[in-house]
């Protein structure tokens, strides 16, 4: 069986110490769902900046992805199932500094980790996993559903990393994005971010 590992990366920040750490709040919280009528989604600043902060094409500051007009651009030009694009209503990056953002909401989980090789810690009280210190894969199930319905998606197992197809890596690698950088998921860690 082909190693899947080897087709999929986590997206990442760039380590930049110029690039802010931006937060998304969405209302209501949809992990897991597709957002459907109105919502609310305030995308603000960390309250810890750069002394001269460059807002490039992705932040993130717990995981959440916030994209920028670019970004959705070059996503859009493919037909992705399991994400939506939701543009930033309040908050001081929108309202202030006038920017205009978008949460890239990745709604598609897929049960995807070999639990029997990854590390992580599983918290009994709430019956999930609460860290990840590597992880790995399971091909056998990923396998048994078609790659149009797995180009992004997020673990079921922990819904905190994003994972991305290597075809589309390689698509949003044709635009000059900034920002982001994407990590090979047989070489990801917990200490990724300090690479």
């Amino acid at each position: 069986m082909h190693d899947l590992n080897k087709d999929y990366y986590v997206l990442y920040p760039d380590n930049d110490q110029n690039y802010p750490m931006i937060y998304a709040d969405l209302i209501p919280h949809s992990t897991g769902k597709k957002v459907v009528g109105k919502y609310q989604l305030m995308i603000y600043n960390h309250s810890t900046m750069p002394n001269e902060p460059e807002y490039v094409d992705y932040h993130t500051a717990g995981g959440e992805p916030v994209i920028s007009p670019n970004f959705v651009k070059a996503l859009n030009e493919l037909d992705i199932e399991g994400i939506q694009y939701l543009k930033g209503i309040n908050g001081d990056v929108i309202e202030e500094l006038k920017l205009e953002y978008y949460l890239l909401h990745v709604h598609k989980f897929i049960k995807s980790m070999d639990m029997k090789k990854s590390k992580y810690r599983f918290n009994e009280r709430i019956q999930s996993v609460s860290s990840v210190e590597s992880f790995t894969l399971d091909s056998e199930k990923l396998s048994k559903i078609p790659l149009e319905k797995r180009l992004i998606f997020a673990m079921d197992e922990y819904s905190t990393l994003n994972i991305f197809h290597k075809s589309v890596v390689d698509h949003l690698n044709k635009f000059d994005l900034k920002g982001m950088r994407f990590i090979p998921v047989s070489s990801w860690n917990d200490n990724a971010h300090f690479d």
